[in-house]
């Protein structure tokens, strides 16, 4: 899926800011036609040659985060730039700006036959539409006549720019007798039909990708104000793939909110015969990537307003449980629609990891911030004389970029953090991440201080399971790439096991494989000696919009906590992990700097890299000391 032959040249990308679409009076029709073409058109041009840049979305509609002081918000302009330093492969490209959707088809109606249209009553049938475009070249579009004093983009691109209608999806799933073309009766959802049709005439025939799946939300976006511009951006990387793309509930237990008449269960069954129809394909030699998320917001769960009975976060973890098996793993996207123009970076030169040229030595020594020991007695009610205060060694995780949306808008912002590198910070991601955004990583690596370390997760390879994973090669193949990846990557420590349960013993080896120096998990703290990887549970601490006191507060609190759990007279050392979620590196340097003063009188507190951490922790737990206080897991 990366470009391994080094980078695709180009001289020249014409450049369409679509962020004034946001604004102004167009309906959220105009606005998601306008949008779902333009990308698209973006991921056909781009396909064999990176020609197409998109400024996309205004930055802070991300998740609600407002731009850090003096940046001017276009985060696409950012990632561009860690293509264009001295060396690399856009450092001379001249970038023309378009002024309209319609500016840019003429420059490059040559590069697609014609139309493919999809059906404005069978919101499914974006989806279908743009799977149908990766794979005949079609520019799709929405069917609609005019609907307001100004012509659809239909008409515009048909009448005016006299473009031809190549295939038409409309009127095509009525959700009733049998599907066109595949002689199989209708489920009773003129939805699935849809995604059922596609399935047969380009996954079974193996006309798309097998291993690439757009699990992406439709049209139905359109129905929330709030959300109607997500949903659309990553479909250039999908056309630029042909990937397949899809839409359904992972729920067999009720009808989702935009299909509520369906058959119950009919949602689930169409995944399922997708991800069977993959991997009958691969045959398990090949991990599927499954791209995009839940639409939380919008449907298929009990978020305010949508009316489902299981929770987002039930939702995502159901979605994680059923993709693994299939020698699955997720590219999280959690508020799609933000992250613009895979289909121009997946022509870069591949990420080398720790052997490219100046990237080996950056990170490579150890990291402790400490406050000096205090001199006093500790408040530990042990009696006799005074003593050291124990040291509570204190990792950050920092994460969870295991999501493409806040690798591409919120990393670089927080890398680029002036406080980045006075205090060690575990930093965890995907590799796949490496792959899809290659130069972004290679200007991290670049530039990284020896506080900055880098951690494996959440998951594996990708955002998977791995309790989850059945024996034979979905076992095998995950435990081979992680443990390529780890090393490719200098990674000795997983950042965040995900699971139901505690890593099994077979996980444990797994891990064993690929970061035998630690592992930072969902669960429960475990010393046991006999495993072959130590591994702790790690607490959730904060996210954006926390406040330096109160992060120290809370983090306090949960170590004073910790303490008392475990009341033992003969402290001598305590652990503690803290997960820290998309913030940026001042806001944890200056947290830090309160709870060290708070945690005097009591701890001599370090702020330690991963694997100093793992490496006293193992310590403690191979000799069988008891005198060890460790932390009890994630609120998660």
């Amino acid at each position: 899926m990366s470009n391994t032959s080094g980078a695709v040249g180009t001289s020249r990308l014409h450049v369409l800011d679509l962020r004034p679409l946001w604004e102004g009076d167009l309906s959220i029709h105009e606005r998601y036609d306008i949008a779902y073409t333009a990308v698209s058109l973006q991921g056909l041009v781009n396909k064999k040659q990176p020609r197409i840049l998109i400024y996309g979305m205004p930055y802070g509609n991300w998740a609600k985060f407002a731009p850090p002081r003096g940046f001017d918000g276009n985060i696409d302009r950012m990632v561009l730039e860690c293509s264009q330093v001295e060396g690399d492969w856009l450092e001379h490209v001249r970038l023309t700006p378009v002024d309209s959707l319609e500016e840019l088809v003429e420059a490059y109606r040559d590069e697609f036959p014609g139309l493919v249209l999809w059906d404005d009553v069978v919101e499914a049938t974006a989806n279908v539409a743009t799977t149908v475009a990766g794979v005949e070249g079609l520019l799709p579009v929405r069917f609609a006549e005019r609907d307001s004093e100004r012509p659809t983009l239909f008409q515009t691109l048909t009448e005016e720019l006299k473009l031809d209608v190549k295939r038409s999806l409309v009127g095509l799933f009525k959700g009733s007798g049998k599907i066109p073309d595949i002689d199989r009766p209708s489920t009773g959802s003129a939805k699935c039909d849809a995604y059922l049709w596609s399935k047969e005439m380009y996954l079974d025939t193996g006309r798309c990708r097998a291993d690439l799946i757009g699990y992406y939300q439709d049209a139905y976006a359109r129905s929330s104000r709030a959300h109607h511009g997500h949903w659309i951006a990553l479909r250039d990387y999908f056309i630029s793939e042909s990937a397949f793309v899809v839409d359904v509930s992972v729920w067999a237990d009720e009808t989702p909110i935009d299909d509520p008449d369906q058959p119950l269960g009919t949602d689930r069954m169409v995944l399922d015969e997708v991800l069977n129809s993959a991997y009958a394909r691969t045959q398990g030699k090949e991990p599927i990537r499954v791209f995009g998320f839940p639409p939380w917001a919008e449907k298929y769960t009990d978020h305010q307003g949508v009316n489902g009975g299981h929770g987002p976060v039930p939702t995502e973890w159901e979605l994680t449980s059923i993709v693994t098996p299939y020698n699955g793993h997720l590219v999280v996207d959690i508020y799609q629609g933000f992250t613009a123009n895979l289909s121009l970076y997946r022509h870069a030169p591949p990420f080398e990891g720790v052997s490219g040229p100046g990237l080996g030595a950056a990170a490579s020594g150890r990291g402790v911030a400490q406050v000096p020991a205090a001199t006093t007695s500790p408040a530990v009610p042990s009696g006799g004389a005074p003593k050291p205060f124990p040291r509570l060694n204190i990792l950050f995780y920092m994460g969870d970029y295991c999501d493409i949306g806040a690798v591409y808008n919120i990393l670089p912002v927080n890398w680029a953090d002036p406080k980045r590198g006075e205090i060690p910070l575990g930093w965890s991601f995907t590799p796949v991440m490496t792959e899809l955004l290659p130069d972004l990583f290679r200007w991290m690596y670049k530039t990284r201080t020896p506080n900055d370390h880098f951690m494996l997760g959440p998951g594996l390879y990708g955002y998977n399971m791995p309790n989850e994973l059945p024996e034979g090669i979905p076992y095998e193949q995950n435990a081979l790439l992680a443990r390529e990846w780890c090393r490719r990557l200098g990674m000795d420590v997983t950042g965040f096991f995900i699971g139901y349960q505690p890593p099994s013993p077979r996980t444990l080896e797994l891990y064993a494989r690929a970061t035998p120096t630690g592992v930072l998990t969902n669960h429960f703290s475990v010393r046991d000696a006999r495993a072959p990887v130590p591994h702790l549970g790690m607490y959730d601490l904060c996210t954006p919009g926390s406040q330096p006191h109160e992060i120290a507060d809370k983090a306090v609190r949960h170590i004073d906590s910790m303490y008392e759990s475990q009341d033992r007279g003969g402290l001598e050392e305590g652990f503690v992990a803290f997960r820290c979620i998309w913030v940026e590196p001042s806001l944890i340097v200056e947290a830090s700097r309160l709870m060290r003063e708070r945690l005097k009188g009591v701890w001599t507190p370090e702020v330690v890299d991963p694997v100093t951490f793992f490496e006293r922790f193992d310590g403690r737990r191979q000799s069988g000391t008891d005198d060890v206080a460790t932390n009890d897991g994630t609120d998660r």
